[in-house]
């Protein structure tokens, strides 16, 4: 008999965690963002985003070490696992900073991400419209700061982030982030029934604009998840949608703005 509650227990145990590692938690879309209204105001590269080194794609073998360096670096010794607010100039030096524009055009190229943009260069950078996509790189080495991790690490290291820019006031699921966490979860997580499935599900991005008037329209994958009927169910989901409150600009005047969302970034056990 107890054997059979344990097994019981056991089985039970399993369907609430299988459950679990397929909820979706809405948590922002693909790229870190910035307001429109901000890119009138912004003196240098380092006020575009406080995100540029959390989220700054680097080589997974650099990425590593520039992570290891972080959590071991403390006046302490201690190991600092969270990034949040961590200042990273404690651990580079910069070579060269540049912002690019849509269509390769290149709007600064300095030393580092706190040079003073020039007059020219402050007006090319309020003149991007919403939707685009601005993309910092950044060059550094690494201080001699003793740590012992040793990695096959290039002399000079690369690293780009792009920054969408939305709206003053962006487009909102009824209901909020929560309410599309749980529309999403509903309509697509909840219909995956295989941890291959899901696998699959975690690399897909899809892409979609709310317009002038809430409605869902331009709905594709950015990134398809190798899955044709996955995709289907993805873009199904989205188009079926219920409007949205539409975006707004800094006069109040209604604005479509386009989402991404990875399904990759969510919750799970």
């Amino acid at each position: 008999m107890k054997k059979i509650i344990f097994t019981a227990l056991i089985f039970i145990y399993a369907a609430v965690c299988s459950a679990q590692a397929y909820k979706f938690e809405y948590t922002g879309g693909y790229n870190p963002t910035v307001k429109r209204e901000k890119l009138n105001h912004i003196q240098s590269i380092s006020e575009i985003t406080s995100e540029l080194w959390q989220k700054m794609f680097l080589m997974p073998k650099e990425r590593d070490e520039l992570e290891h360096r972080r959590k071991m670096d403390s006046e302490q010794g201690c190991y600092v696992y969270y990034p949040q607010g961590y200042n990273y100039e404690r651990l580079v030096e910069y070579v060269s900073a540049e912002v690019s524009l849509p269509g390769g055009s290149k709007l600064l190229s300095t030393k580092n991400i706190y040079d003073n943009l020039t007059a020219l260069q402050r007006a090319s950078l309020s003149s991007v419209v919403t939707g685009m996509d601005i993309v910092i790189s950044v060059k550094f080495t690494y201080k001699k700061r003793g740590v012992d991790h040793k990695s096959q690490i290039s002399d000079t290291i690369m690293g780009q982030l792009a920054v969408t820019v939305v709206p003053e006031k962006e487009a909102e699921f009824p209901g909020g982030v929560e309410r599309l966490s749980k529309y999403l979860n509903d309509n697509v997580m909840n219909m995956i029934s295989s941890k291959k499935s899901y696998q699959q599900l975690q690399q897909s991005v899809v892409k979609f604009t709310v317009n002038e008037q809430g409605l869902i329209i331009n709905v594709a994958m950015a990134r398809p998840s190798g899955n044709a009927n996955i995709d289907k169910l993805i873009t199904e989901a989205v188009k079926q949608m219920p409007p949205w409150k539409p975006a707004q600009n800094t006069s109040g005047i209604k604005v479509k703005q386009e989402f991404r969302i990875p399904f990759g970034k969510g919750g799970g056990c």
